[in-house]
Order: structure tokens, then C-alpha cells, then sequence
């Protein structure tokens, strides 16, 4: 699924200059997709099948990029909602 999502991260060609910045942007925003993903990796305990071992074809890897993006998105909100109300609650 990583390599699937992010591609190769190595420096080889001259356009990586341009791509590898905006690869860790994208890293960074789709990060609690990882955590979560990750969450229900252990709990499910293989029962998908191996994460390593992908043969998925060009719409599961467009359809996965997507859920990357809108499930980020809902997580980011929520976690910004949750200091939020943290922080108003300690004034």
C-alpha cells in the first residue's frame, strides 16, 4: 500500500527536485490515514490478505488514493476540533 500511494522516494532524475517535496507534503497530510489504515491492519490480523503483496489494478489505486485524501481530510478536522476544545477548555 505504501508503494502504491507514494511511488519510489530515491532522488535519481532531475524532475525528482519538484516531486519529492510535494511527495512529503503529501506524506505528511495522509499521515492519520496511515495510522488508521494501520489500526485496522492489526485488528482485521491478515485477514485481507498481505499489504505487501499488491496486485491491484489502476482503479483500486486511484480509488485508494482518493479514500487517502477525503479519510485525511476527516481526520484532520477532527484532530483540529479536538486541541481546539482542549485548548478553549484550559482558558
Amino acid at each position: 500500500m505504501l508503494k502504491v500511494l507514494y511511488g519510489r522516494l530515491a532522488y535519481k532524475r532531475k524532475i525528482d527536485i519538484i516531486v519529492l517535496p510535494l511527495i512529503f507534503i503529501y506524506i505528511i497530510y495522509t499521515f492519520p490515514f496511515l495510522v488508521f489504515t494501520l489500526l485496522l491492519a492489526l485488528r482485521s490480523l491478515g485477514a485481507f490478505g498481505n499489504a505487501f503483496k499488491d496486485n491491484s489494478s489502476n482503479m483500486e489505486k486511484i480509488l485508494l488514493h482518493f479514500s487517502a485524501i477525503v479519510i485525511s481530510f476527516g481526520l484532520w478536522i477532527f484532530i483540529s476540533m479536538m486541541i481546539e476544545n482542549i485548548l478553549l477548555k484550559n482558558k
